[in-house]
């Protein structure tokens, strides 16, 4: 590979811009830094703080890594639920009858993919009624889905626990407690986090004296660090400090207000521009141009208070809160870890320490 002093004096004599001259240097000095992605580290202790205990939480999932497939899939069945209710629309002259599930019987006469805007709309579709009568939302999820609200910072957990109906003051107290609860478990976590910081400074400043924590690591500290066993196995990287992360079931905290919070979150609340009001649980497939396969998918649909009841009666199904940890220490090898750490910021940080806390919610 040619110098970046050649490749500067290259771009010299093509007679380029400054800003190509720039962006040249700019892209050289990032190739200093490393950035491992979504590297491999210890799986985190978990500490269940439910009453009833934690037993029926579901295993951690890599979010990173199924989100957007999840993402890209979901609007997939989407487009072809709206496609296929146009065709037999179109079919049967303009209008067609069709059973959606428990919600009746309509007379449908077209349909649309919604999305975009804040907030999100809560429903995924509409189904266009014939006449004045109001557009059927559907909230689509795939099978196995499951509700999931990602890296809230207190001020989007606020704003989700006052849309359930709670006053200011109730929803200060619940993100209190929450931030209590994370204080409990640092100072239970306070020893693994600092030997983890203080490890990596001494491999990092012995290896670049110049280093300042918590900048990017280079290749020249990432060698180092593969040296050590606390953070590589086998040759290869791999940060073995683990930091617990923090399990609660929001029927723990909600309590009464619970019916409501899943019915913000199934339906959506009242500032949503498109509530839903029914959900359609199904992969629907390409290219479906007859009524009995359509009418088949829609029976699967539920409405919302059908749905939120579901999740009331049955006590395997819980929307649960997940705290979720991110040391400065991850940060220094990861983009991704980095931007988390940031939104942890809006929760709560110990800055002594070097971590951030985020909350989730996770069926």
């Amino acid at each position: 590979m040619s110098s970046l002093k050649e490749q500067v004096a290259r771009h010299f004599e093509k007679k380029l811009k400054w800003s190509d001259i720039k962006e040249l240097v700019r892209e050289a000095l990032e190739l200093s830094e490393v950035d491992l992605g979504n590297v491999d580290e210890e799986d985190p202790e978990d500490i269940c703080l439910s009453a009833d205990g934690c037993s029926d939480f579901e295993e951690e999932i890599e979010e990173s890594m199924i989100q957007e497939q999840e993402t890209f899939s979901g609007q997939q069945s989407e487009r072809n639920l709206v496609d296929a209710v146009k065709t037999i629309v179109a079919q049967a002259g303009g209008s067609v009858k069709l059973q959606v599930g428990n919600l009746g019987e309509f007379d449908i006469v077209g349909a649309s993919q919604l999305g975009g805007g804040r907030p999100e709309p809560k429903a995924d579709i509409e189904l266009i009624v014939a006449g004045d009568a109001d557009p059927i939302g559907l909230s689509m999820k795939k099978e196995n889905f499951g509700f999931l609200e990602s890296w809230m910072d207190a001020k989007k957990f606020k704003f989700m626990l006052k849309s359930t109906g709670l006053e200011d003051n109730e929803a200060d107290i619940i993100v209190a407690m929450l931030l209590q609860k994370i204080k409990e478990i640092v100072k239970l976590q306070q020893s693994v986090i600092q030997e983890e910081k203080s490890r990596f400074v001494k491999i990092a400043t012995q290896a670049n004296p110049s280093y300042q924590f918590p900048d990017k690591i280079d290749e020249t500290i990432l060698n180092a660090l593969l040296q050590d066993e606390m953070f590589s196995i086998n040759g290869r990287f791999k940060n073995r400090f683990r930091v617990a992360n923090v399990y609660l079931k929001l029927s723990d905290v909600l309590e009464e207000k619970y019916r409501s919070f899943l019915d913000l979150v199934v339906g959506g609340g009242s500032e949503n521009p498109k509530k839903a009001t029914g959900v359609l649980v199904a992969d629907v497939p390409p290219g479906i141009d007859d009524i009995r396969t359509l009418s088949t998918i829609l029976s699967k649909t539920q409405s919302v208070p059908t749905v939120v009841q579901k999740y009331m009666d049955d006590p395997n199904i819980n929307i649960k809160f997940r705290l979720r940890p991110i040391t400065q220490v991850r940060t220094t090898y990861s983009n991704s870890n980095r931007t988390k750490y940031k939104k942890g910021v809006g929760l709560y940080e110990d800055t002594n320490l070097g971590v951030s806390w985020t909350v989730h919610t996770v069926r």
